[in-house]
């Protein structure tokens, strides 16, 4: 199907919903089509044809390239777990996304539990091995001999990456109200113009666009994952020589694709923007990042994670983005030992906006509670779950930047009293919500058979992650210090207010109001 354009969420992303259905399935690749062989290929070709509906599907053929997608793909990760009872690794789906692929796995599993950690993907040596090569910044990246911008402390002119993303959009807003400064923002559209309508539809989704922003938002149409952001030579030079500060919150942020799908965005975008940095001009990079480049191999045996640790072992890093960002922390810690000027805000879970709980919906934690509410059953469990409100996490970093003692520090932006799944489970009863708590294992199972009645719920998508471990629950009770952070916010007026039941209100309201959850019946 031919389309002027593809229709986008305020987010960037494609609307699905907003997409013509093709009348006939189209041809992929050219991949010549081979029927199932065996009773595993031919139950798994029936499934994949009633998730992707089709007609009929080769056994070599790519379920992406069929249409599917990420969510379609951890639909399809619960129905085969529901057929064959074994647990694939969704990344090791990713790496060979395939009929064939999938029956010889499931074959292998079912003979061999025990084998789940060598089946498909790469091993963790691999993954280490690939994370490293690509933690090698450009030796064309130097500031050696880069003269530094000339400011009084206070930039006129900075860049913004990610402005249509969740944290980004803040990050804009704090940056327009706390400074006087220009805020030019890189964003993946083909006109300036329709740059423009893209910050303007996310900042009204969360509640935040003035129109006296107008005239202090330069949109520059480009692309993280090109060469110099897909920006011209002319432009990019251009670019270089206008800004005098760099604010790096963009990304593609999924948590089920693999590395290899973020790559471009998350790592050589990184290294773009270092590039940025030390061309013409000497101009200092705020980076963010996230607490979870630390894998459970760093955690191990350690009651706390002080702000200058660095993460070790990204082998036991299980999933891409965060490998993704643990590459990204290296080429900045690089340029900084080059002498480029660079701060490394790590943030843990960020949720809605403290008053009017603006938030977005696919995080993990909010399809995890969607998927209770419509389950009617939440976990039991003490686990602590990481939020700090976004309005705080934006404003902490914006004030930090404006700091001289930021640069060459990193801070961790983070909940240090989070609310507890218990606690959430009776402000969510509270607020009307009829909830059955169980214990993990229980809950999970209730969960498989919610989802084999429900299969587009939130809980197919959420079940490929909580059987294979996939999750930050494990790091609910590692402690990281914050003394950098405390030491930059003492005397400013930003303060973080912990969650309690009147903000989780505040965000079931907006869930509510948006379409995202189903009203309580009791409300």
């Amino acid at each position: 199907v031919v389309l002027d354009a593809l229709p986008l969420t305020p987010n960037g992303k494609v609307d699905r919903k907003a997409l013509p259905v093709p009348e006939q399935p189209q041809a992929t690749n050219d991949i010549p089509y081979v029927a199932p062989r065996t009773t595993t290929e031919h139950t798994l070709a029936n499934i994949w044809c009633d998730i992707l509906q089709l007609e009929q599907v080769g056994v070599h053929e790519s379920f992406f390239d069929l249409g599917g997608h990420s969510l379609l793909a951890t639909q399809l990760m619960f129905r085969i777990h529901e057929m064959a009872q074994v647990n694939i690794p969704i990344m090791a789906f990713f790496a060979n996304p395939t009929i064939a692929h999938l029956a010889q796995t499931i074959d292998k599993l079912l003979i061999d539990p025990d084998a789940v950690q060598t089946v498909g993907g790469p091993t963790p040596d691999d993954i280490a091995q690939t994370l490293r090569a690509d933690a090698v910044l450009d030796d064309a990246i130097n500031p050696q001999g880069v003269r530094p911008v000339a400011t009084d402390g206070v930039p006129n002119a900075v860049l913004l990456t990610g402005a249509t993303g969740f944290v980004g959009a803040f990050i804009l807003d704090e940056l327009l109200r706390q400074t006087n400064a220009v805020v030019y923002c890189l964003i993946r559209a083909s006109t300036p113009d329709g740059a423009m309508q893209r910050i303007i539809d996310t900042l009204q989704t969360y509640q935040l666009w003035d129109e006296i922003y107008r005239s202090r938002i330069v949109p520059i149409p480009g692309d993280l994952a090109q060469p110099r952001l897909g920006l011209s030579d002319e432009r990019f030079s251009y670019l270089a020589t206008t800004i005098e500060s760099i604010y790096h919150s963009g990304a593609t942020t999924n948590f089920i694709y693999p590395y290899h799908e973020l790559r471009s965005a998350n790592v050589l975008g990184t290294q773009e923007i270092l590039r940025l940095a030390t061309h013409t001009t000497l101009k200092p990079v705020h980076y963010l990042s996230t607490l979870y480049v630390f894998s459970p191999l760093d955690i191990a045996g350690r009651s706390t994670i002080n702000e200058q640790d660095l993460p070790e072992h990204c082998e036991a890093l299980g999933i891409g983005y965060a490998q993704s960002k643990w590459v990204g922390e290296r080429l900045v810690l690089a340029a900084r030992a080059r002498g480029v000027p660079t701060a490394i805000y790590r943030l843990g879970r960020v949720s809605g906006h403290s008053s009017t709980g603006a938030c977005r919906a696919d995080d993990f934690v909010w399809q995890l509670i969607k998927a209770c509410l419509e389950s009617g059953t939440i976990p039991d469990i003490d686990n602590a779950i990481d939020m700090l409100p976004v309005d705080q996490v934006s404003a902490s970093v914006v004030q930090l930047s404006q700091q001289s003692m930021s640069l060459e520090t990193t801070f961790h932006v983070f909940n240090p009293n989070p609310p507890t799944m218990r606690k959430i489970a009776g402000w969510a009863t509270a607020f009307g919500y009829d909830l059955e708590q169980l214990p993990f294992d229980v809950w999970r199972m209730r969960l498989v058979e919610h989802a084999s009645q429900a299969p587009a719920g939130a809980a197919s998508g959420l079940l490929p992650l909580l059987t294979s471990g996939d999750t930050d629950l494990q790091m609910s009770n590692v402690h990281f210090s914050y003394h950098n952070t405390q030491a930059g916010l003492t005397n400013s007026s930003v303060v973080w207010s912990p969650i309690d039941q009147t903000m989780f209100e505040a965000y079931l309201t907006f869930f509510v109001d948006s379409g995202v959850f189903s009203a309580p019946l009791h409300l």
